[in-house]
């Protein structure tokens, strides 16, 4: 991969951008989300490359069976306690985020990867806004008032909020619970 880039997908809350309380989300099941979510992460225009999936381990335990399957995504877990041997649908786990982009985004890897999206944890958030790879923000604004105990990042003063044809950000709604889609990228200089 010549100029790597990396995408963040993340859904929080509007008020604090919370995003987990304990190993689950702070909010109800939301259909929208996950489809959105999913269609995003898998999204490429070659289709013999997957994309790199990225996440620490906490999101990798409280992932579905169904999600950790699904053959477009090529999956790296940061860790320092899992090991990868025997773990289905786990092609890599690595001790941090820069071992882990590194990991995809170098031969022979990377001649399989289109797109590297950071798909959380808490950690890998923080260590990724600051780096200047990262491009794309993908947000599912959550309104509602919900418990949440992990939270993301400030990125607001680094990125700007963009339309996108292709982003319906009408107001949607699942369960009782308003969210909108919102696209920010990183300011250039």
């Amino acid at each position: 991969m010549a100029d790597v880039e990396l995408e963040i997908a993340v859904a929080f809350l509007d008020k604090d951008r919370g995003f987990a309380y304990g190993m689950k989300l702070p909010w109800p099941y939301l259909k929208g989300d996950r489809d959105f979510y999913i269609n995003l992460a898998s999204a490429r225009k070659d289709p013999s490359k997957k994309n790199a999936y990225i996440t620490g381990r906490l999101t990798w335990e409280a992932c579905t069976e169904h999600d950790k399957r699904n053959p477009h995504l090529y999956r790296v877990v940061t860790s320092t306690t899992l090991k990868s041997e025997g773990v289905p649908y786990l092609q890599k786990v690595l001790p941090d985020l820069d071992a882990a982009i590194d990991y995809v985004t170098k031969p022979p890897i990377s001649d399989q990867i289109e797109k590297v999206f950071i798909m959380g944890g808490g950690r890998n958030y923080e260590i990724c806004i600051d780096d200047p790879r990262l491009k794309r923000i993908w947000v599912t604004r959550v309104f509602g008032d919900f418990k949440a105990n992990v939270f993301f990042p400030k990125f607001e003063h680094k990125f700007k909020r963009v339309s996108c044809p292709t982003l319906d950000e009408s107001m949607q709604e699942d369960n009782g619970v308003k969210y909108q889609f919102e696209l920010w990228e990183r300011f250039t200089n």
